[in-house]
């Protein structure tokens, strides 16, 4: 989603396939520059520049969580054309190794438990959907029930009108 006007708050990191909040770059992209940052982030927060990820100036003198190196890499993947492109660009500068054969199983492990739960919210929402619709067919048996009483009692105040309508008529 490149047109949203909010941003999502983990940006360039957020793997949430479902998110609908502005990122700048695409899901598989991010999916590259958010196994960059776990693999190779440090945890120096003091002193720290703004574009942490982003900042492609090698004489900043502030503190990044990533080194030039993978801020370099980060940025080639953004400007790359297409996905094709970043994952050859990533597999030519990333160490493919076992941390990153870790990364990819968390990551499914991670997509299953959502699926997971998703599919147990979802059965939860039918549930309760299932209950309301009945609740109202109820009510609907109800108010017929009512209607068809309604429908008698004026039938018969008609009648009775007729009838009191015949007296009057046969008075004069």
């Amino acid at each position: 989603m490149f047109c949203q006007n909010k941003n999502c708050n983990n940006k360039l990191t957020c793997i949430d396939k479902t998110c609908e909040l502005g990122h700048d770059v695409c899901y598989d992209k991010r999916r590259l520059i958010n196994k960059i940052y776990n693999l190779y982030k440090n945890n120096n927060n003091d002193n720290l520049c703004n574009y942490y990820i982003t900042c492609y100036d090698k004489n900043c003198k502030l503190n990044h969580q990533l080194n030039y190196k993978y801020r370099n890499i980060i940025y080639n993947i953004i400007i790359s054309a297409n996905i094709q492109v970043a994952l050859d660009y990533y597999h030519k500068n990333i160490e493919f190794g076992i941390e990153d054969e870790l990364i990819s199983l968390i990551d499914e492990t991670e997509q299953i438990t959502t699926l997971k739960n998703n599919k147990e919210i979802i059965k939860n929402s039918m549930f309760k959907y299932a209950v309301y619709l009945n609740e109202l067919v109820d009510k609907m048996q109800l108010l017929y029930i009512e209607y068809e009483n309604c429908k008698k009692l004026i039938i018969n105040e008609e009648n009775k009108l007729l009838e009191i309508n015949l007296k009057l008529n046969n008075l004069e």
